[in-house]
């Protein structure tokens, strides 16, 4: 069945915790550290993207799509995330935004921006942004180490994305950043936010 009236908008009361690093970073074994339960761990599925690793593919279509998919990918994590508590993103919408910057053309890029700033007017800000900073040649060899066929391109990127990132952080609001690495104690982060 069709829709043809607009729902009215419903802004989620959801607190969110955006995580930041350059892919390879060790995101997700921190998000999995911080989140209180598997339901508050708001995980990135590259899989449930179509476009995930068919260069052949992306080559026709472009990344708009593929862009677009991972935006809205985790706008619907967000918007159905359990309202208790606090969820953990092993993603970031200012990241997502920077990735497609990096591979978008200019129109692809205006109407990519479009679609961002009509998601987040809806979602609103995070709770507060963690930037996982971790050295070029440590994401070097977590990327080998990995050994994902699908991320082997990234490796040549690496120095780039973080050049990028550093960039990134620094023009988010510095009262709702705050910078960790491996050694971070998350357990005092999640005690600090419930508090």
């Amino acid at each position: 069945m069709v829709t043809l009236s607009t729902p009215t908008p419903v802004y989620p009361t959801l607190k969110r915790v955006e995580i930041l690093g350059v892919f390879g970073a060790g995101k997700t074994t921190l998000a999995k550290r911080i989140a209180a339960s598997d339901a508050h761990h708001l995980a990135e599925d590259h899989g449930a993207n179509p476009y995930w690793g068919l260069q052949k593919t992306l080559q026709v279509t472009g990344y708009l799509p593929y862009d677009l998919t991972f935006l809205t990918q985790h706008a619907f994590l967000a918007a159905t995330a359990p309202e208790d508590g606090i969820a953990v993103c092993d993603w970031s919408f200012p990241t997502d935004r920077l990735w497609a910057s990096m591979r978008l053309e200019k129109g692809e890029l205006a109407v990519y921006d479009a679609a961002y700033s009509a998601i987040l007017s809806r979602l609103g800000p995070p709770l507060l942004y963690l930037y996982l900073r971790q050295p070029p040649e440590v994401i070097r060899y977590r990327l080998a180490s990995r050994a994902r066929r699908s991320e082997e391109a990234f490796r040549e990127h690496v120095d780039d994305a973080y050049a990028r990132i550093e960039q990134l952080a620094a023009s988010l609001p510095a009262g709702q950043l705050r910078v960790v690495g491996d050694g971070f104690d998350a357990q005092a982060l999640r005690a600090s936010l419930s508090g």
